[in-house]
């Protein structure tokens, strides 16, 4: 097997004169390469060639950064061109979106018809990033405009624009390409999904009249519904947002903002997961459930059911709230779903709960055991009771609610809420001994009560 290489080619010692073109006020240029030693400022990882050298071809002098040199790729599957350490800025932001120009040659574009590489944002801690497909299929000079805010996350906690790290090109097929002219554009939206696209994305055939929408502290709710009371659910929201607040005082209130999508047509609530994918050039299935979470927007859809005021609408809402809160992605395990059902029974309460529970903590086979629960991974539907007990215990038991914050703390440096690595750090605790004492909190809270 070959081995991993780093292989620079040195830029030519002779500078040329080029006539420049300034950019604007609202644009920050990280890269043109006319000066930049690329061995200072730049790394490389796999099989992979990297030359700074003249342009093979270049525009007229009013196109801004197809002139004088740029940076030549040839790149194997699964290589890299990244950033050093502290080279990009480290908030992104007030930018709106990331230009950069590829350039392809006939030969490249005859050989391949086309291929595919992914812009990535390393957050600080490395643990996380954003990221965007780019499929490069044409012949000769590109532009191409990324929005920052339809980058896709990576998996576990949800990464921060603010805590940037390294820019870096992570080539997924063969390819050989020209990049010159790599620029950060600001705007007054910055990274952040505007209602108005969101609006959009959801609803594309109706007319923006026909939406309507309430905004409040804590709440974002959008809808095509002409039933549904948004004054009322906005008003509960906010005591949602409120208790939760009170029970998580350690995180950023900033942060502390739901938005929840109620379609009121079912069909229109499946697909909306596909279209808000294909935005960010990526691709997602149908909602299978009542209810569904992307990137931080909750979805569902209208049924006339207690007057329009559906408890799925509660547990949607507070998936994206404490999601966005913690910058805990919503995956479906333990952690997520757990508290969602807390605030769900704590605002609709549910006559059959306590026998469920009963039976649950009194036949194994009725349960997970924590260990297979707790593992990060997503738990069934039928276990939500159980994970909403965990989590209920883990924040109110006296052994154990004096070191809830940290766990939520170390569930967001991770970027996992698997349990078993902080079980001896964080908990001071071992399987058993979780165990004994969750059924113990469940015997107190729910059925000796």
């Amino acid at each position: 097997m070959r081995s991993l290489y780093l292989f620079f080619v040195l830029a030519l010692l002779v500078i040329t004169q080029i006539v420049g073109v300034s950019l604007g006020a609202s644009e920050e240029l990280l890269f043109d390469y006319e000066e930049e030693e690329l061995s200072q400022q730049w790394a490389v990882q796999g099989y992979i060639q990297v030359a700074r050298g003249p342009l093979p071809e270049k525009i007229s002098s009013e196109e801004v950064g197809v002139l004088g040199f740029g940076v030549m790729i040839q790149a194997d599957k699964n290589s890299m061109f990244f950033t050093k350490q502290g080279i990009v800025p480290s908030d992104w932001r007030s930018y709106e979106n990331l230009v950069l120009w590829i350039y392809r040659s006939p030969k490249e574009a005859l050989q391949r018809k086309s291929s595919s590489f992914e812009v990535r944002v390393i957050e600080s801690d490395k643990k996380t990033l954003f990221w965007r497909k780019l499929e490069v299929d044409h012949q000769g000079w590109k532009r191409f405009d990324l929005p920052l805010r339809w980058f896709g996350w990576g998996e576990g906690r949800i990464p921060r624009w603010d805590r940037v790290l390294r820019l870096v090109f992570f080539f997924r097929d063969p390819g050989e390409i020209w990049i010159d002219n790599i620029t950060l554009v600001k705007g007054e939206g910055g990274t952040q999904i505007s209602q108005r696209e969101l609006s959009e994305t959801a609803f594309p055939s109706k007319r923006p009249d026909d939406i309507r929408s309430l905004a409040t502290n804590h709440v974002l709710l959008l809808s095509d519904s002409e039933d549904l009371d948004l004054e009322k659910l906005a008003g509960h929201f906010e005591e949602v947002a409120v208790q939760l607040k009170q029970e998580f005082s350690f995180l950023e209130e900033s942060f502390l903002i739901g938005r929840l999508i109620v379609f009121a047509n079912e069909i229109d609530y499946r697909s909306f997961p596909q279209r808000m994918a294909k935005r960010m050039n990526m691709f997602a299935g149908p909602a299978g459930s009542d209810s569904f979470t992307i990137h931080g927007v909750a979805t569902s859809f209208y049924k006339n059911y207690n007057g329009g005021f559906r408890p799925v609408y509660t547990q949607s809402f507070a998936l994206s709230l404490i999601s966005n809160a913690a910058f805990l992605d919503n995956s479906g395990e333990w952690f997520l779903q757990g508290l969602a059902t807390h605030y769900q029974v704590k605002f609709h309460p549910q006559d059959s709960l306590t026998a469920i529970i009963s039976e649950g903590i009194q036949k194994k086979d009725y349960r997970l055991s924590l260990q297979r629960l707790c593992n990060g991974d997503p738990i069934p539907m039928n276990r939500s009771w159980q994970a909403m007990t965990v989590v209920e215990f883990l924040m109110n038991s006296p052994k154990y609610k004096g070191k809830f914050p940290a766990l939520v703390r170390a569930f967001q440096d991770s970027g996992s809420t698997n349990l078993n690595p902080h079980l001896q750090n964080v908990l001071q605790a071992n399987w058993q001994t979780l165990e004994n004492d969750w059924i113990a909190y469940c015997k107190m809270a729910y059925i000796d009560r």
